[in-house]
């Protein structure tokens, strides 16, 4: 984030863990990628609009938290290999 170029963040600082604030869309299965493709490309857009933006900032956010699907997609990945590993670790499951 813009504000915080400058603050190292915990990973940087040794500290081995990644928060998100998560808010996102998923399709059905089967979903032809042009439609996929046209929904995350209207979704972008609507999120550029000025009263989004405002949003984001009021809740300390910026624009570089609005991502397209396949960094969304690796953000999804990452935390359910974290709450994976720590569900087993708890015993929670196998």
């Amino acid at each position: 984030m813009e504000k915080l170029s400058n603050v190292p963040t915990a990973t940087e600082l040794g500290i081995p863990v990644v928060l998100s604030t998560v808010r996102g869309f998923v399709t059905k299965k089967g979903v032809p990628g042009d439609r996929k493709k046209q929904l995350e490309d209207a979704m972008i857009k609507a999120m550029e609009h000025k009263y989004f933006q405002s949003f984001l900032t009021d809740i300390g956010l910026d624009s570089t938290s609005v991502v397209g699907a396949d960094e969304w997609g690796k953000q999804m990945e990452v935390m359910l290999a974290e709450m994976t590993a720590q569900l087993k670790a708890l015993g929670y499951i196998k």
